[in-house]
């Protein structure tokens, strides 16, 4: 019921791991360079988007602190 029996525990886990194939010197090479090519491009696109956020934070939160500021002192 809750899969705790022998038959869904591996017996020998270093028999498992090496069941599996690995990549060749190649393919590993490929893998490594796709990563850095996207690394590369989510950091190009995120970095100025984080920038372009920050600023529009920052031009609201400016905007927002005169508007109280006058209308305290319209109430004042």
């Amino acid at each position: 019921m809750l899969f705790l029996d022998e038959s869904n525990v591996a017996s020998n886990i270093l028999d498992i791991a090496n069941e599996r194939e690995t990549l060749t010197e190649d393919q590993s090479k490929i893998v490594r360079i796709l990563g850095m090519i996207w690394n590369v491009a989510l950091c190009t696109l995120a970095i100025p988007i984080a920038i372009v956020l920050y600023y529009y934070l920052w031009i609201w939160q400016t905007i927002n602190q005169n508007l109280r500021h006058r209308w305290a002192e319209y109430i004042g």
